[in-house]
Formats: C-alpha cells, sequence, structure tokens
C-alpha cells in the first residue's frame, strides 16, 4: 500500500544519500538480492537499479506478487532492467519464485533469462506452460548452467482460470519463431549437473531429451499424471540419453500412486495397477545406467 511505497521511496533516499560518487555504491559487499518485482513502480525501479550495480552481486531471488496477466510490468521487464548492470557476466544463480498460495499464483514470462550468461544455478516455481516453452531454449543457451530447479503447472491448473485467453495466448507465441531459438535435437545443457523438475511427464521428457551433458550425476523427477500411460514415454526418454549413461549416480522418480486419472479410481497400496508396467518395461533400459 501507500505505507510500504513510503517506505521504499525513504529507503532509496538513504541511499542515495550515502553514496559519496556516482561511481560508489552503499553496499559494495552485497551478494545476495532479494525482492518482490516492482510491478513498474518509478521509485522501486529506481531502487532496483542502484541495487543491482553493487559490484560483487552474484545470487538474485525476484519475487512475482502478480496473480493476473492483466498487469503490463513483469517479471521479464525486471531481468531486463537487471541486465543493464554487470550481472550478465556476474551473476551465477537466480531464482524466479511467485505467490504459490493464490489460486492465480503462476510466473507467465521469462524471456530475459538468457541475458546472464554465467548462470550456474537457476530455480523457477510454478512456471505457467507458455513461460517453459519460451524458457527452455534460454535455459539450454546457458554454457555454464550447473544445476536447474522447476516447477511446472500442468495446463488443467493454468487454464482452470482463464482457459480461452491464456490458450489463445499461449499458442500465438509459440507458433511465432523468436529470435535465437534453436530446434530441439540442437539443445545444449553441456554443463548439467543436477537436475529437479516437477510436472507433467511430457513436459519433463522436453527437457531430458535436450540434455546432452556428460557431468549430470543426480536427476529427480517429481510426477504429475493425467495419465498413468504418460510416464513410460518419460522414462524411455530417459533411459534412451546416452550422453549420461556413464555419469548418472543418482536418480529419484516421485509419484502420486493414490490416483490415477485416466480411469478416475483411487489406486490402493500393493494393488496391480498400470502404472507397475512402465516400471518393468523400462527397467532393462535404465540398467544401462552403469554408474547409477
Amino acid at each position: 500500500g501507500s505505507d510500504n511505497l513510503t517506505l521504499v521511496s525513504s529507503f532509496l533516499h538513504i541511499l542515495m544519500a550515502k553514496r559519496q560518487t556516482a561511481a560508489s555504491h552503499p553496499f559494495p559487499g552485497l551478494q545476495t538480492l532479494l525482492f518482490d518485482e516492482t510491478g513498474g513502480d518509478s521509485t522501486r525501479v529506481q531502487l532496483l537499479r542502484l541495487l543491482s550495480l553493487a559490484p560483487s552481486l552474484s545470487a538474485i531471488c525476484i519475487h512475482s506478487t502478480r496473480t493476473s496477466l492483466m498487469s503490463i510490468h513483469d517479471l521479464s521487464d525486471d531481468l531486463e532492467l537487471l541486465s543493464q548492470s554487470y550481472l550478465p557476466g556476474t551473476l551465477q544463480i537466480l531464482h524466479a519464485s511467485c505467490e504459490m498460495c493464490h489460486p492465480q499464483g503462476r510466473i507467465d514470462d521469462l524471456r530475459n533469462v538468457r541475458l546472464f550468461r554465467r548462470l550456474q544455478t537457476f530455480r523457477a516455481d510454478n512456471l505457467a506452460p507458455l513461460a517453459f516453452d519460451l524458457l527452455l531454449p534460454q535455459l539450454a543457451d546457458l554454457a555454464e548452467l550447473q544445476n536447474l530447479y522447476l516447477s511446472l503447472l500442468s495446463p488443467i491448473c493454468y487454464y482452470d482460470t482463464s482457459p480461452h485467453d491464456d490458450e489463445d495466448r499461449h499458442e500465438s507465441i509459440v507458433a511465432t519463431p523468436k529470435l535465437g531459438m534453436k530446434p530441439s535435437s540442437q539443445y545444449g545443457f553441456r554443463a548439467l549437473k543436477q537436475l529437479h523438475v516437477s510436472g507433467e511427464p511430457r513436459k519433463i521428457s522436453q527437457i531430458l531429451t535436450c540434455v546432452e551433458s556428460s557431468t549430470l550425476g543426480d536427476i529427480a523427477l517429481f510426477v504429475t499424471l493425467l495419465s498413468s500411460a504418460d510416464i513410460l514415454p518419460m522414462l524411455t526418454d530417459l533411459a534412451s540419453r546416452s550422453a549420461i549413461f556413464m555419469s548418472l549416480r543418482k536418480l529419484r522418480v516421485h509419484y502420486d500412486i493414490k490416483w490415477d486419472w485416466s480411469s478416475s479410481q483411487a489406486i490402493r497400496a500393493g494393488e496391480t495397477s498400470l502404472l507397475h508396467t512402465p516400471l518393468f518395461d523400462t527397467l532393462g533400459p535404465l540398467l544401462q545406467l552403469r554408474a547409477l
């Protein structure tokens, strides 16, 4: 509210007064910055611009408080602002979070992640389908990315709020060629060491089939099942990645067996179900992962 903006304005005034010269910084040793998105507010933008100029800054957590697509200003605008500092060459850790408790809490746009070419760790919570489709080729372009943590919203959760408008927006943007985007056969992730993803099997497969890293040692997949049959292609894609045969040491696949959405019937513990079939079918290929 207005009190919060007054506090931000006062804080900015104090920092500006502390700056002795244009080249100096009030926090020269600042390494980690956590902040709420600016929403385009001029005072917040000015404060973020000042803080982003800290010469030691290497880790950022940006929190989205937006709960509607109606906002003109989004996280990508703040990321573009951050890219106008030293951060493209120094930022190593970036975490994009959002209002998890809000029914519309999600991240819809992360167009400017690729600007931070030295990223080693990236985390994003509650990514909408559109945000994920635009983000994946950007992440694959990051030559030094070692740790990737993604939480992906299913289309059902995403479109439950405004299905027609959001779906039309998603299709129109994804259908438009993006400058610098590569076909999936050229994706890299060559430096990846740790991959933790939660979401639908088909979305997880999009990531797995892109990975060419020979150093990937830790994979954790937290699967949301719309159909029990969907897990077989995902595990097959995982087992087919020859690049990780000799590197993968730890594999965790977690999914909820209490409910089979394809049949809308509860699955009791110990009961034979369709979920067992894909696990048995892929056991042989998974044994090829010799370092596991």
